[in-house]
């Protein structure tokens, strides 16, 4: 499995800068359960056990997440898409 970045430029079509900032959100953004960093799951059935769901809605981020006080609901949700996506794609 290729890193999350490297994926995220190939595949993603995101720029590496941009790909960059979504690993760091990332791996500031943990499971509200146990505190454990979302870039600590490397496959799309633990993240649908600890979400409950495919995908999660904006509404969800507060319930679900700790996340960054520097980073809006709405760019964590983005970084979370295309980490699903990574991991669908894994």
């Amino acid at each position: 499995m290729s890193s999350f970045t490297e994926w995220a430029v190939k595949y993603g079509k995101l720029q590496r800068g941009t790909a960059a900032t979504y690993w760091s959100g990332l791996k500031n953004t943990k499971f509200k359960s146990d505190d454990i960093p979302l870039t600590d799951i490397d496959n799309i059935e633990d993240y649908i056990f600890r979400t409950g769901k495919h995908n999660v809605e904006k509404s969800d981020i507060k319930k679900l997440f700790n996340t960054p006080d520097y980073r809006n609901d709405s760019d964590i949700l983005s970084f979370i898409q295309k980490y699903v996506e990574y991991l669908k794609n894994s």
